[in-house]
């Protein structure tokens, strides 16, 4: 018995010996990690650190003093707005420098010194209202002949700048931009010049695409929307966002109460969330002709791989925040190419192994397809069976394996809806409004003779 107890007690000293001996191992491999970290990289991101403070610091008081100096320009009217312009891009590189900065920064700086622009930024509003008195701006004001032929959307509505709209900024009130409107196509195209800001806010079950450069885009208030913007030279904010995909790409994107929504993303700095929920991200896919020359125009033509490093400042935590993750590749879009206007009023009659129907308008699908035919970015689009016949269609159909009616013209997918009820962006094509047998045999042409 005293044997045994004598071999237990052994036995538990060696084992705290071996625990003892991997704690020491443990504290021993972690001071060296430590001693390693701080001689590579405590200096040189101090160091950038520093000199990152010193430079915001400058350049923020020469916003302010110009601040200071705007009760005295405004004695001149004609030198009034440049001035204030002047001050709105001072602001827009202050905060294109904390963008560029902010792989570096700790995350308190880059907090402090969001604020500060954003403070920036008010005060320029508040100082505009007072200087600039609101009965000269009028939606009487025509916009300008360069507004109207920049920007077109599909809607045949110019696009005029609204001024007595509540935007975070004075250069947001001052934007063109789209606005109010609800299951449109909005097209902008910006190939002559970069323009300035672009607004886009109030918008529902609408498409906006972009095409060309912009120095930096105010989003606001959108649901089930998609959003394909060219390079953004300067910032994107994005406010209260829900069930929407954004395909963009810029030097600092900021998003802010964004719900179940998808960001296909190409960013110089690490993408920021606050506030948002079921967010997911993804590499950027936007194509059309010209944006190689423009991502390269805008210093986005590299893919930095920062559409994975998001920083949530909700999340104070070292484990993932639960409130974005990395959008699966199965559910991913392809290559999102905005170069046309899309599909719309057309009637198709295809029979195919695979249909994938994608930004189709208020039209019509006589279908024959082997699997589930699939829709993405559509509205109003209605299905209903093959009906196509000519002089040997029999025999091609079964060459094609297609001789069999699957039924699958009726079981669409639509990679947009993700609820349990059935989707509002198709339907089945009532039987008093389908075509009959469509017979596209031309017996004029056919010789019958052997």
């Amino acid at each position: 018995m005293d044997d045994e107890m004598e071999k237990e007690i052994i036995s538990d000293n060696k084992e705290a010996e071996a625990l003892q001996k991997k704690h020491l191992s443990m504290l021993d491999r972690l001071s060296k990690r430590q001693q390693s970290r701080s001689t590579s990289s405590t200096e040189p991101s101090t160091e950038s650190t520093s000199s990152f403070l010193s430079r915001f610091s400058e350049l923020k008081s020469s916003i302010e003093s110009h601040l200071s100096d705007s009760q005295s320009v405004a004695s001149d009217p004609s030198q009034l707005k440049p001035h204030l312009d002047k001050i709105s891009e001072s602001i827009s590189d202050l905060e294109k420098l904390v963008a560029q900065s902010s792989y570096f920064l700790p995350s308190y700086d880059v907090r402090s010194s969001l604020k500060t622009v954003s403070d920036l930024k008010r005060s320029l509003e508040n100082l505009s209202s007072e200087l600039i008195p609101k009965k000269k701006f009028s939606f009487k004001n025509k916009a300008s002949k360069k507004e109207r032929d920049s920007v077109v959307p599909e809607s045949k509505q110019s696009i005029a700048p609204v001024y007595n709209s509540v935007q975070p900024s004075y250069v947001a009130r001052d934007s063109p931009g789209f606005r109010n409107k609800t299951g449109e196509v909005l097209v902008g195209e910006f190939k002559e010049s970069e323009i300035g800001e672009f607004t886009i806010s109030d918008l529902d079950s609408c498409e906006v695409r972009i095409i060309g450069c912009i120095r930096a885009l105010f989003i606001h208030r959108l649901k089930d929307c998609r959003v394909y913007v060219g390079p953004v030279t300067g910032s994107i904010l994005i406010e209260e966002a829900e069930g929407c995909v954004f395909a963009i790409a810029s030097h600092q994107i900021r998003i802010h109460g964004a719900r179940r929504s998808d960001f296909y993303l190409r960013v110089r700095s690490r993408p920021i969330v606050e506030d948002c929920n079921g967010v997911r991200f993804a590499p950027y896919c936007l194509s059309y002709g010209g944006i190689e020359e423009d991502l390269r125009g805008a210093d986005l033509d590299a893919e930095t791989g920062n559409w994975a490093n998001v920083d949530d400042f909700r999340w104070l935590r070292a484990v993932q925040s639960p409130n974005w993750s990395i959008l699966p590749e199965n559910e991913r879009v392809g290559i999102l190419d905005i170069s046309n206007s899309g599909t719309e009023r057309c009637v198709f009659i295809i029979a195919s192994h695979q249909i994938r129907i994608h930004g189709a308008r208020r039209s019509d699908f006589y279908l024959r397809v082997r699997s589930r035919p699939k829709v993405e970015d559509c509205n109003g689009v209605r299905f209903t069976p093959y009906c196509l016949s000519y002089r040997g269609i029999e025999e091609d159909l079964r060459l094609a394996d297609l001789d069999a009616e699957t039924g699958n013209w009726a079981n669409v997918d639509d990679f947009r809806w993700l609820h349990a009820v059935q989707s509002p962006n198709w339907s089945i094509l009532p039987e008093n409004e389908r075509d009959g047998s469509v017979d596209i045999s031309n017996s004029e042409n056919m010789n019958e003779e052997v």
